[in-house]
């Protein structure tokens, strides 16, 4: 009858995110014609590539795991000190000390410089989950305040570093779309972390479940050691960084 059928096979590739993209995408292919060579309203202005696709989406599922780490020990600090028995000014001090461990953040930037920012977001999405972790089994408030100071610190890193490979991958007129999903995404995993207070109603030692729950962001180290690609900023400046006066 004249009538022309066609039909479309593909493979969404998107790690970790993929299920919130089928719907839109299959709909985006399906009325393609209609919509002429218009990107549809959701998507970057670029067309990103595959590579950069991926890049994006463990970039965003590392930005769920820094922002649990993040949140963790604000949310549960009042139930562990109960626990202990700490008062406000013990917490109050157990809050500054957690805060000032932000120090600890500044030699993972230096280190991202030097060996890459992928290595290093790889290094720190195994050693954030483990360090709140830790948390779990400690023997005193003293010693909950520890093992934060450290885990919370290494959480804001690899949102930093995260955020600059974010930005030196994406192509130009898509930094912000990139930066918007990076922050959703921290929202999720702070989310997560508020989630896990219910946890803290079994027991006088619930709030443990807390920081145990930790280990569930263990798979994203994993995906990034197998998945995350370094930067072409970084491939691309950094075999001239030697010649280059070190001053700068």
């Amino acid at each position: 009858d004249g009538t022309t059928h066609e039909t479309t096979s593909y493979r969404l590739r998107v790690p970790w995110f993929g299920l919130v993209f089928a719907l839109p995408i299959r709909h985006a292919i399906r009325h393609r014609r209609s919509a002429g060579a218009a990107q549809p309203w959701w998507s970057p202005p670029d067309r990103l590539n595959e590579r950069q696709v991926r890049t994006l989406a463990l970039l965003a599922i590392a930005s769920s795991a820094a922002a649990f780490a993040n949140t963790l020990f604000t949310q549960t600090a009042n139930f562990a000190a109960d626990s202990f028995g700490v008062g406000d000014q013990g917490q109050g001090y157990g809050g500054a000390a957690v805060r000032i461990g932000i120090l600890i953040a500044l030699p993972f930037a230096v280190l991202a410089d030097r060996i890459g920012r992928r290595r290093t977001i790889i290094l720190l999405a195994w050693l954030t989950p483990l360090f709140c972790a830790l948390g779990a089994a400690a023997p005193s408030f003293p010693l909950l305040v520890a093992s934060q100071t450290v885990a919370r610190p290494l959480g804001i890193a690899m949102a930093m570093i995260a955020g600059v490979a974010a930005a030196e991958d994406m192509p130009r007129n898509s930094r912000a779309f990139a930066f918007s999903l990076l922050a959703m995404s921290a929202g999720l995993g702070a989310g997560i972390a508020v989630g896990s207070l219910r946890l803290a109603d079994f027991g006088d030692n619930g709030w443990r479940y807390s920081y145990l729950l930790a280990l569930i962001w263990l798979p994203v180290a994993v995906s990034l050691a197998r998945n995350l690609d370094e930067t072409r900023r970084f491939e691309t400046v950094h075999p001239i960084a030697p010649l280059l006066d070190r001053r700068r």
